[in-house]
């Protein structure tokens, strides 16, 4: 029985292991198809292209001090566009890096936003490669995952390797020698 206890605890874990590391994976593969845009006058060109879902990574220096402005929907203001209280409605220092993730939009004036996307929330990253940091994270999380999931799938397999050997040992070896036995009886009272 603890055999069994074993193979299911390395099972599960392996499986868990598994799906996590997967999970994680997609996620990168995701954040890696993200269109990055190197000037806003491309980025004008691409909404040109494509007016929906436009998925990019805007990154950048804050060139002004005046604050940022936060535009919000709904009845009752909610539904901040930029999420970050850090952000909407301050200053920043000029020259702190900023990375926006989200869906590039025009507004009814023509203007362009970075928004929330249907498909994921608006992050924003105020340190120089903070984003590429999380990406490389979740990559390494990923493979760790995926490792560990191999290790415990191979335990697991061992387990039932062990378990085999051992039913093989305890069932059908004494049955197969109860059959020879029987049958060399049954051969020597045939030869009498």
């Amino acid at each position: 029985m603890a055999m069994l206890g074993g193979l299911a605890l390395c099972g599960a874990t392996a499986t868990t292991c598994y799906h996590w590391g997967h999970d994680i994976k997609g996620k990168v593969e995701h954040f890696n198809s993200i269109t990055r845009v190197i000037d806003l006058k491309w980025l004008d060109d691409l909404l040109k292209e494509k007016t929906t879902n436009l998925l990019v990574l805007v990154s950048g220096r804050v060139a002004s001090a005046a604050p940022f402005i936060c535009k919000f929907n709904g009845p009752l203001g909610l539904g901040v566009v930029f999420e970050d209280k850090v952000i909407c409605g301050h200053a920043l220092n000029v020259g702190t890096s900023l990375t926006f993730v989200g869906e590039a939009v025009r507004d009814k004036a023509g203007n362009l936003m970075i928004q929330k996307s249907e498909e994921q929330r608006l992050m924003v990253f105020s340190e120089e490669g903070s984003f590429d940091k999380m990406v490389e994270n979740m990559k390494s999380d990923s493979e760790f995952y995926i490792f560990y999931s191999k290790i415990f799938g191979t335990i697991a397999v061992a387990i039932v390797v062990m378990y085999g050997v051992d039913f093989v040992r305890k069932v059908v070896l004494p049955y197969v020698r109860k059959k020879r036995a029987e049958n060399a009886e049954s051969d020597s009272e045939d030869d009498l």
